[in-house]
């Protein structure tokens, strides 16, 4: 598997240290940790979020999920999920369906 030029660009601009691991695709952040045999809290998820102008990118350990009520407490901005449609639109290059994650070092 390899990264989306997107997102890798992304993590650059941010200087975000990551590593590549090679796995056969998974369903889920939680499968993609065990055919990596990564633990579920080094392996970052990634979920694409909306507000009314823009869209918010999480990147948290495939072990956590992220409450939405609290998310928009914490940013002060009514946010949802990005459907399926708006993430193959931000994130082109990325297989349908999915934000790659990124193995934290």
């Amino acid at each position: 598997m390899t990264i989306a030029p997107t997102l890798q660009r992304y993590l650059a601009d941010h200087e975000v240290a990551y590593d590549l691991v090679p796995h056969q695709p998974t369903e889920s952040s939680l499968g993609t940790a065990g055919a990596c045999h990564i633990p579920t809290d080094r392996l970052a998820k990634a979920v694409l979020f909306r507000d009314p102008v823009s869209y918010w990118l999480a990147v948290v350990p495939a072990s956590r999920r992220i409450r939405l009520p609290d998310l928009k407490n914490e940013i002060g901005e009514p946010v949802d999920l990005a459907s399926e449609e708006e993430i193959a639109e931000v994130f082109r290059d990325c297989a349908h369906g999915a934000v790659p994650p990124v193995a934290a070092r």
